[in-house]
């Protein structure tokens, strides 16, 4: 399968639920969610050996009412619409996702391949310890976290974000 996965939930339920990642989705009970039915990514769920896309394709196809739509628009339009009680997200192609992002929602990327890398000089006595360090990053969900955070589209309001205006802020507030 080319490309990556992604899921678009609301930014408030991702933070309320702490999901940051595919791990987290996979491993909670509140928020449901769904695919586009006879898609690649349903193919992809339904064929997963991984544990954790077995376990979402469980959760899946154990409701379709619940966790099948018949297009993106649907998928996207049932996240918009999701309320506190009853969130809900939409598992499709990151790019799709990304292309339709409001500023109150979010995508998780899910990491099929784990890339990720640091560029340092050949022979660094700090490559092992950088290279655990990503790993742990990316294991216990802070680098989803850190992209969720930083990397928000550019016409959201940063007041949407971090409750101030950009002229009201610190430097410390961007640290944090």
């Amino acid at each position: 399968m080319a490309g990556s996965i992604g899921a678009m939930m609301k930014k408030r339920h991702a933070t309320q639920l702490g999901i940051h990642s595919a791990h987290d989705l996979a491993h909670q009970s509140v928020m449901k969610y769904g695919v586009v039915g006879a898609s690649a990514i349903w193919d992809f769920f339904r064929g997963s050996e991984v544990p954790e896309y077995a376990r979402m394709w469980q959760e899946i196809s154990t409701d379709p009412s619940s966790g099948v739509v018949q297009t993106v628009e649907e998928g996207i339009q049932r996240v918009l619409e999701s309320s506190d009680e009853h969130p809900w997200a939409f598992l499709s192609g990151s790019e799709v996702l990304r292309a339709r992002q409001t500023c109150d929602t979010t995508v998780l990327n899910f990491d099929l391949s784990l890339v990720s890398s640091l560029a340092g000089p050949i022979g660094s006595p700090y490559r092992d310890r950088h290279s655990l360090a990503i790993l742990e990053l990316i294991e216990n969900g802070d680098l989803a976290a850190m992209h969720t955070r930083w990397l928000t589209p550019a016409d959201c309001d940063l007041q949407s974000l971090f409750g101030k205006r950009r002229s009201e802020m610190s430097s410390l507030d961007y640290l944090h």
